[in-house]
């Protein structure tokens, strides 16, 4: 027992530890109940845009933003005095004078709007040549500078067919082009826009953009919105929520019913996804940025609870902690900087959150690793092919598994079901680049190949 005071003292530290890497909360300014913050943008550490979007309880449109200039410490909330129908999905700012928000109007016709503020808030601006046609709703917003943007959208509706529309600008706003013909990829039958947090529908690394459609497919323009292709992402019977990418090629999205994550190398266009053993719902992930691979996965939005996931090495392997807040929408600027939206329980209190711990330190405490999260190896053979194509897996897969085939576009040319053959027939392919999949009840595995 002589070592007792030694062992209380470690136990201590750890505790003190854990404690350290929550969240504090910043107030939001908004004193209207019962409301939670659904989409924010932090510019920089100190100016800090949010806007509610919907009263969290019985999902009725909210008007609330607010704006802090000094990281937190003080807030100017203000009304947003539009269309009583319509909510508010996602806000974007450039400084503490210029944002823009998604609006949207659920009701038949579904229709939606963006609104410009560029006097801080005061008034708002409706840039009236985005998403006029029938139907159509913006989800997200994003812009690269004052005058090249891009807005995307859809209702998360199966029973509406071509949707999707996608609109950019190079003015600011003024006026915006509808992304169509060859620079649209085709539309899946009742393919739409569902998402859970306002932050985590979309990502962009420099010219980059990314965002996911209910039927499982990553969109992706390498030009700033201006023409896009569409992958698949075979999550099995899990849906994707969530998407983070560190920079071009390394990305991660996670799914929901049941909890699965996928992770690309190759900037979207293959996946590779696999069962995580956790019970809550990873409503969103958010890269680190200054970091190798640190990604934070949150259990929130309004029906979630206080877990969290880390990862310090791209999503190989994962940790579990329970965090202090349930939250609905993060924002990291580096491993110390963090914002996060949560429910206002009044105006200095809730609302807005600040991360103060270090997301750097490998040593940070937290429980012990939930799950190896580790990426096969698997192999094609010959490559180039011509007649047969061979495929080396590893020895835990599981038979029987089926083969799916793709061209670049995400087309999907041939599907196997349920066999053991290690070889495929490509005599009938036209020479080119195809892209494999292979995929048992545990796992999926994608390769890039070439057809001579």
């Amino acid at each position: 027992m002589k070592n007792l005071p030694f062992l209380l003292l470690i136990l201590c530290l750890q505790t003190n530890i854990v404690l350290q890497a929550q969240w504090t909360s910043l107030g939001s300014g908004i004193d209207a109940s019962p409301r939670q913050i659904f989409s924010m943008h932090a510019v920089d550490d100190q100016i800090i845009w949010a806007v509610t979007g919907f009263e969290h309880v019985n999902f009725t449109p909210a008007f609330e933003f607010t704006k802090s200039m000094d990281g937190g410490q003080t807030w100017q909330p203000g009304t947003l005095n539009i269309d009583p129908n319509l909510y508010h999905f996602d806000i974007f700012a450039l400084d503490a004078q210029t944002a823009w928000i998604t609006t949207a109007d659920e009701l038949n016709p579904i229709s939606g709007k963006i609104f410009k503020t560029t006097d801080g808030g005061a008034t708002w601006v409706h840039q009236f040549s985005a998403f006029t046609e029938f139907n159509q709703t913006p989800a997200g917003i994003y812009f690269w500078n004052s005058n090249e943007g891009v807005a995307f959208g859809a209702t998360c509706h199966d029973n509406y067919n071509d949707q999707i529309a996608i609109y950019y600008t190079l003015n600011g706003g003024d006026s915006w082009q509808k992304v169509k013909g060859e620079s649209m990829p085709d539309q899946l039958p009742g393919e739409g826009i569902c998402f859970w947090s306002g932050n985590s529908n979309y990502a962009v690394v420099e010219d980059t953009m990314w965002f996911f459609s209910s039927r499982n497919r990553i969109f992706r323009s390498t030009n700033r919105g201006i023409s896009w292709k569409a992958f698949d992402v075979d999550l099995e019977n899990s849906y994707i929520i969530s998407m983070a990418f560190k920079d071009a090629v390394n990305g991660i999205v996670t799914g929901f019913l049941p909890n699965r994550i996928a992770r690309t190398t190759d900037g979207g266009e293959t996946w590779v996804s696999k069962n995580i053993q956790y019970s809550g719902r990873a409503t969103e992930i958010e890269y680190i940025p200054g970091t190798r691979g640190t990604y934070l996965i949150q259990d929130g939005d309004v029906l979630g609870g206080k877990d969290m996931l880390i990862t310090y090495d791209n999503g190989n392997t994962w940790k579990f902690y329970a965090s202090n807040e349930n939250l609905s929408c993060l924002e990291f600027l580096s491993p110390t900087v963090g914002f996060a939206g949560g429910l206002i329980q009044a105006p200095d209190k809730g609302g807005i959150f600040r991360w103060n711990g270090d997301l750097s330190n490998r040593e940070t405490i937290f429980a012990s690793p939930l799950q190896k999260f580790e990426i096969p190896h698997f192999d094609l053979f010959p490559v180039p092919a011509k007649d047969k194509l061979n495929i080396e897996l590893p020895d835990e897969w599981i038979d029987p598994y089926r083969i799916e085939l793709f061209d670049v576009q995400g087309k999907k040319l041939i599907r196997v079901m349920n066999t053991n053959d290690r070889s495929l027939d490509i005599t009938d392919l036209e020479p080119g680049v195809y892209v494999l999949k292979v995929i048992d009840r545990e796992q999926i595995l994608s390769k890039k190949f070439i057809k001579q």
